[in-house]
């Protein structure tokens, strides 16, 4: 797993940024996928935030689009959360219809990614049940012939997507 955080541009990373106020901003790693860095680029989004509006949302959609159509792995989606002893710890949660469509449309590209995985042969480390974990990141994939030993190396060919986050697939050989 790649672990970034934000550095000047001129090392190759910086941060875009999009909003319609001053409270509703929507924090994308877009060039480290621009530059190739595809390591398990995540994107993440936060909803909810005080001043949101259809247009802050409509732009988080598009935000979300874009990085979905330049290769990140993963879209995730917070709920803006007030915390004590900052700036916002007076603000209320508002979840509206707008807060919704930007969590379903997350969800709708990540399970799009992961059809993309089906004929896909994968090495993997068998987990307790029946369950294993790609080696080179990725969703965890449900395993629909066996239960192989807990921390076996195995490959396993995915067949199906079960949701935005598990996906489904045959044992093939032990490497």
């Amino acid at each position: 797993m790649l672990n970034l955080t934000v550095i000047p541009q001129h090392e190759l990373l910086s941060l875009f940024l999009t909003g319609s106020s001053g409270l509703c901003w929507t924090i994308v790693y877009i060039d480290c996928i621009r530059l190739g860095i595809r390591q398990r680029t995540y994107a993440y989004f936060i909803h909810s935030l005080p001043g949101q509006n259809r247009r802050s949302a409509a732009k988080t959609i598009e935000a979300m689009r874009s990085v979905f159509e330049i290769g990140a792995e993963k879209i995730t989606v917070y709920r803006f959360r007030p915390l004590p002893g900052t700036a916002f710890e007076k603000f209320k949660v508002r979840v509206n219809a707008d807060s919704r469509k930007i969590s379903k449309y997350a969800i709708h590209l990540n399970r799009v990614r992961r059809e993309l995985l089906i004929g896909a042969v994968v090495k993997a480390i068998a987990a307790p049940g029946a369950y294993a974990y790609p080696l080179q990141g990725g969703p965890v994939i449900r395993l629909k012939n066996g239960r192989p030993k807990i921390g076996e190396v195995i490959e396993v060919r995915i067949t199906g997507v079960a949701s935005d986050r598990l996906v489904e697939g045959f044992i093939c050989s032990n490497p």
